[in-house]
């Protein structure tokens, strides 16, 4: 688990079962992007707020689904503070979502967010192959 902002974390699915090191993290909520959280409740997982989506890493994700997560990033962020962004491995799904939500509400250039999210969370994919792979645009949307 790694902290991108103050409010905002990347983590694996590891992370997100370690209920020990995401209460020593301040963990609030979690916005969980492969489907492993499906089943599961807020409390179920110790935290305020828990958001389950299923993305999938790369192309072919539909642009509303995308943008939602993107939303309840801002959301979480601002309203359940700390919050766990995390995929499988927490290199490419969760790195886009934070990415362009970053974007978004600093007007960034998404390869200055991905710069910033590699800088603190060196093991994502590399920025230049997230982005030739995935089809987010500079506003941090799905093209």
């Amino acid at each position: 688990m790694t902290f991108i902002t103050d409010t905002i974390a990347i983590g694996n699915f590891v992370d997100a079962e370690n209920r020990a090191a995401m209460e020593v993290a301040g963990i609030r909520s979690i916005l969980c992007l492969n489907g492993h959280f499906y089943d599961c409740t807020p409390a179920d997982c110790g935290v305020e707020a828990l958001t389950c989506f299923n993305l999938r890493d790369g192309p072919g994700n539909a642009p509303w689904l995308f943008d939602r997560a993107v939303k309840i990033v801002g959301e979480y962020a601002l309203k359940h503070p700390k919050l766990l962004v995390h995929c499988h491995a927490g290199r490419s799904r969760s790195v886009m979502v934070v990415a362009s939500h970053l974007v978004r509400m600093n007007a960034w250039d998404l390869r200055q967010a991905l710069a910033l999210i590699h800088a603190k969370r060196p093991e994502i994919v590399l920025p230049d192959d997230l982005l030739s792979t995935w089809d987010v645009n500079n506003e941090g949307r799905i093209a």
